[in-house]
């Protein structure tokens, strides 16, 4: 992600060498500046999944986080060809592989339980969030799959089919 240069300016050696706790306030203070308030502009979970697929994140060139997503708007179509082309990397015995979070929404997605599908994805936005120590500033919401999203969505004057 580059808004406003934040991604570049992590990703960079100066960056990787500095102290976390600068890192880390310094991470938030742009996300909460840049970052925030372009997202906020978005408005709606399709006008961020187009962003993702076709903005400066190119989500889908990452099967992991392309897959993540489409199960995140209740794509379970496009997920589960995600599923059929990646799975043999994700469900494989090699260690040096990590797709633990795969195996699992692969599971709940076989089974359609996308009660857990929104579980899981939850779990692992509160993983990323706390590594990132950006707690205080994530907003968790439901998934537009699920019953209480409309109720939230019309709460928060987002449009809704």
């Amino acid at each position: 992600m580059n808004i406003d240069g934040v991604g570049t300016k992590y990703s960079d050696e100066p960056a990787r060498s500095m102290p976390e706790d600068i890192l880390s306030e310094q991470l938030r203070a742009d996300i909460e500046s840049s970052v925030l308030p372009f997202f906020r502009s978005l408005a709606t979970f399709d006008r961020l999944y187009a962003y993702a697929m076709h903005g400066d994140l190119q989500i889908w060139q990452h099967e992991a986080l392309h897959f993540r997503l489409e199960l995140a708007m209740g794509n379970f179509d496009a997920a589960r060809m995600l599923m059929r082309w990646h799975s043999k990397r994700w469900l494989s015995d090699e260690p040096q592989a990590d797709h633990t979070h795969e195996r699992q929404l692969c599971a709940l997605l076989d089974a359609n339980d996308h009660t857990g599908i929104g579980r899981c994805l939850r779990e692992i936005e509160a993983s990323v969030v706390a590594a990132y120590k950006v707690e205080h500033i994530w907003e968790p919401s439901p998934f537009p799959f699920e019953p209480e999203y409309k109720e939230w969505a019309r709460k928060s004057g987002i449009k809704v089919d």
